[in-house]
């Protein structure tokens, strides 16, 4: 909604642990803001020095008053930003604009003083409960194996990866008994 002028909140952070699909889930806002025609500056804080010129720099290409989705990806990297963000660019940015950090860490309690908190909200991602994780694991191929070894661990953060793991195996089937245990990574 709020990508679509149709929410007053302009400033969304996404927050969770690593691996919990932060990134995959903006990466696919960020899809459908371009086939929306909207305009998208993907700013990596691992990738920019943690100063304002590095972000004046990269938000170049926003065209006044047109309507923008700029997301700030490893945010916790560049995070002495927050100051300058909030005093300078965000309020700089055209109202047309959703800005969207992602990090692992809930936002300073800054973003929610002096009426920042009418425009910020804050989505926190957790892993998912195990039925959804199971059926999931399930859409994505993984085998009832591995779906009992995913809810056996616990670590449900994995289910793609685990699930698309198991397909790639299915593919090349070697018997089960030769599989290694330790089958839920990522390279996320």
């Amino acid at each position: 909604a709020a990508l679509h002028g149709r929410s007053a909140q302009r400033v969304v952070h996404v927050v969770g642990p690593g691996g919990i699909g932060k990134s995959a889930l903006l990466r696919e806002l960020a899809r459908r803001a371009a086939g929306a025609g909207i305009e998208t500056v993907w700013i990596d804080g691992r990738d920019v020095a943690p100063f304002p010129d590095g972000i004046d720099s990269a938000l170049e290409p926003l065209v006044d008053g047109a309507p923008a989705l700029v997301v700030f990806d490893s945010y916790d990297v560049i995070g002495s930003l927050d100051g300058d963000l909030r005093d300078r660019v965000i309020p700089a940015l055209p109202d047309t604009t959703l800005v969207v950090f992602i990090a692992r860490k809930a936002p300073s309690r800054s973003w929610f003083e002096h009426g920042w908190d009418s425009v910020v909200r804050t989505i926190e991602l957790g892993p998912l409960p195990e039925p959804v994780a199971a059926r999931l694991a399930s859409v994505h191929g993984a085998d009832e194996a591995d779906i009992a070894e995913l809810i056996v661990t616990g670590d449900r953060k994995f289910v793609h990866a685990g699930a698309q793991q198991s397909v790639a195996r299915c593919a090349t089937q070697s018997p089960r008994s030769t599989r290694p245990k330790k089958r839920w990574q990522t390279t996320m």
